[in-house]
């Protein structure tokens, strides 16, 4: 419990908050004795005509002032959804932005899209509906039962039985049903999946004669869930009958009890108001307490798993670099003895590798055999290998991520945009004069593209460039990255979407590119005719091989 309360606590802009919380939450309870308490006061005078005003007065300012309580509560708890949220969402997107490869790999894109959706929204659910309730609902018990001491001993003893046994029955019944529930959300999340790979792939399987395939996977999975929620559904109907006896019950015995009391002299009329009052005010929340506590155990081992991911996730601490980039050494990279594998399969096998300052490099290989892997670990991206990696002359792992990617301009397979516009995607919020626009264009081949479009540069990326065809959105991906001016250009299939001739200019380009470090990926022989060394991967090694050795497979 202390560690679930710790974990909401440490994303608040005020460590206090938690503690305000249950402050008013207690102050709540005690307006509520105090109702109770004026309320009697009130009846009792109305029956005997004294002081009838004065005690109007007092039951209209204690209510006033309870409903200030709720309120200013209500708003601090929705504060604190709000704040936890947004910051629990920052740290989440922060770590998973600086974490490595290898921690993502190991803990799947899945985990991290359930860090953002699934555990997320059950905490923050948890937080607006039942942290309150899980410090108001015995706040509230034991100060009823004190209060009901004092008027009738007797109705305390029997509130204290009903609402043991409302609470042990309301558990056992809760705790089946959210069991339950959980299985018909993991059924629900099952098939969810299946539609998305259904809709993703919906062309091939189509193409391929696979509607059997679409309607068994279908079907399954809503067989699971139909299960599942006839189950929920007897199960929700067998504990109406408990709720019924929870709800009902318990006050027609005090009902009785009191009237009884009331007869007998021993309960004035109107401490029998209170009484029932302060009986049907407690039971309905003691009746839910049950649920409460089930939530709270779930939620504590919600934010177990979630500690866990985001402890491996981004773990490290923001490096500096401990040593400084020789940027007049003779190698841009020096590999060597490098090995790493994904879990325990070895990609790259005791490689070595030296890439000089300024040269051209093509890298060729067949699907899978650790080109990109290689690529990453020159980016600094992956970190977890055995070796020695130098850059510029200094070993990369002393270096910060930040300190490398200075050096770097990167064109990766996806060819990512953001949501923004084609200014913003190739030269940021940087102030660009006309010339240097006018040579980005013409160098990446999109000037023609650019008259094409109704707002030119101006034009909207939607959706990461849904609105944009394949080579235009290589072309910005490669702008981008000659704008950069970095020392280092690397390029992962940097022509697979691009037109003969913006292909062709892409090669000029690179080839006029003499004062620059490139790395390419690729298997465009034009391409790789412009390298100075050409390497192949393949089986953990990698080897140079001569262009005539790699066209003749081409």
């Amino acid at each position: 419990m202390r560690k679930m309360l710790s974990f909401i606590q440490k994303y608040m802009d005020r460590k206090s908050s938690i503690i305000e919380l249950f402050i008013l939450v207690l102050l709540e309870t005690v307006m509520v004795i105090l109702i109770s308490s004026k309320t009697a006061s009130l009846v009792n005078s109305i029956i005997d005509k004294v002081n009838v005003y004065f005690n109007l007065t007092v039951f209209l300012f204690v209510i006033a002032a309870y409903l200030v309580i709720r309120y200013t509560r209500a708003m601090l708890n929705k504060r604190i959804v709000t704040i936890y949220e947004k910051n629990i969402y920052e740290d989440v997107i922060t770590r998973v932005s600086n974490a490595s490869l290898l921690d993502i790999y190991k803990n799947g894109k899945g985990n991290v899209v359930s860090l953002l959706m699934n555990e997320n929204s059950q905490i923050k659910t948890y937080i607006f509906y039942y942290l309150c309730d899980l410090a108001y609902q015995p706040f509230l018990f034991i100060w009823v039962f004190i209060y009901m001491c004092g008027i009738a001993p007797s109705f305390a003893l029997i509130m204290t039985i009903l609402m043991m046994t409302t609470i042990v029955i309301s558990y056992f019944a809760s705790k089946s049903l959210s069991k339950i529930n959980n299985q018909r959300n993991e059924e629900n999340a099952k098939r969810l999946t299946v539609q998305k790979e259904i809709f993703s792939n919906v062309i091939t399987l189509k193409m391929y004669q696979n509607e059997n395939y679409l309607s068994q996977k279908n079907e399954e999975a809503s067989l699971d869930i139909l299960n599942s929620s006839k189950k929920y559904i007897k199960r929700k109907s067998i504990n109406y009958f408990p709720s019924l006896i929870n709800e009902y019950l318990p006050v027609a015995i005090v009902v009785i009890g009191g009237v009884i009391l009331y007869r007998n002299g021993s309960l004035s009329f109107g401490g029998f108001v209170a009484v029932l009052q302060l009986f049907t005010t407690v039971s309905l929340p003691m009746s839910k307490y049950a649920q409460t506590i089930v939530e709270t155990k779930n939620t504590i081992e919600t934010v177990k798993r979630l500690e866990n991911t985001l402890f491996v996730i981004g773990k490290k601490e923001d490096i500096k670099s401990l040593d400084k980039i020789q940027e007049n050494g003779k190698y841009a990279y020096e590999i060597k003895n490098l090995s790493f594998g994904y879990l325990d399969e070895f990609v790259l096998k005791d490689i070595s590798l030296a890439i000089e300052k300024n040269q051209h490099i093509g890298i060729v290989g067949k699907t899978g055999a650790g080109k990109s892997t290689l690529l990453n670990i020159l980016l600094g991206a992956i970190t977890e290998y055995k070796g020695e990696v130098s850059f510029f002359g200094s070993n990369m792992k002393t270096l910060a991520q930040e300190d490398i990617w200075k050096h770097i301009a990167y064109v990766d397979q996806n060819k990512y945009l953001m949501n923004g516009t084609v200014a913003y995607n190739i030269f940021q919020d940087n102030v660009v004069d006309a010339d240097n626009i006018e040579d980005i264009l013409i160098r990446t081949n999109l000037n023609k593209d650019i008259t094409k479009l109704e707002q030119g540069l101006d034009t909207v990326v939607a959706n990461g460039g849904v609105n944009l065809s394949g080579g235009q959105k290589e072309k910005i991906a490669i702008g981008r990255a000659l704008y950069k001016d970095a020392d280092i250009l690397i390029f992962d299939e940097p022509a697979s979407a691009l037109d003969e001739e913006s292909e062709q200019r892409l090669i000029d380009t690179i080839d006029m590119c003499k004062f620059k470090t490139i790395i390419i990926v690729t298997h465009r022989k034009d391409m790789l005719e412009k390298c100075d060394k050409i390497f192949k991967v393949g089986e953990g090694k990698i080897c140079e091989v001569t262009y005539d050795e790699i066209t003749e497979n081409l």
